[in-house]
């Protein structure tokens, strides 16, 4: 992946957030995961696994949000 793709990522994820597109924005997420543990971000490449197996399960959990 080049430094083009990369901004191109984070746009996407910038656009899906700003315009409310769910499955934009789980696909950014889990393209960024791979990212944070290439860079170091201890944090981020622990806590984004989890944030994303729970956002993906959201719909069956609570279906009304």
């Amino acid at each position: 992946m080049s430094y083009l793709d990369i901004c191109e990522l984070l746009f996407n994820l910038i656009y899906a957030t700003r315009t409310g597109n769910w499955e934009l924005y789980l696909a950014c997420i889990e393209e960024i995961i791979p990212w944070t543990f290439a860079y170091d971000r201890q944090n981020y490449a622990r806590y984004l696994m989890p944030y994303l197996d729970d956002m993906r399960a959201l719909p069956e959990v609570m279906p009304e949000v």
